[in-house]
């Protein structure tokens, strides 16, 4: 896989599955993003999580920081859904 603007690029070419075993994975692989990205990185961004005296450009830094890897899954999410699209 190459990145590219962004996103990873996925080969066009068409994936036999006739058990359907590998739709079941991605489709894992997209549930396990979500639930990194909504319950484990998005609490890291939340102010409350924080000690209230934390100093704001440390606050700013963490939230950069846990920002780039939300992006990262999302970049994630976009390759598994297209190797969906590519399942024959």
């Amino acid at each position: 896989m190459v990145e590219q603007e962004n996103y990873y690029q996925i080969s066009s070419s068409p994936i036999t599955d006739p058990g359907g075993y590998i739709a079941g994975q991605l489709l894992s692989a997209i549930e396990m993003e979500d639930h990194v990205s909504a319950d484990a990185y998005a609490v890291f961004l939340e102010s409350s999580t924080w000690p209230s005296e934390m100093p704001a450009d440390v606050l700013d830094n963490i939230r950069r920081l846990v920002t780039t890897l939300i992006d990262q899954t999302d970049r994630h999410k976009h390759a598994f859904r297209q190797l969906q699209d590519n399942l024959a």
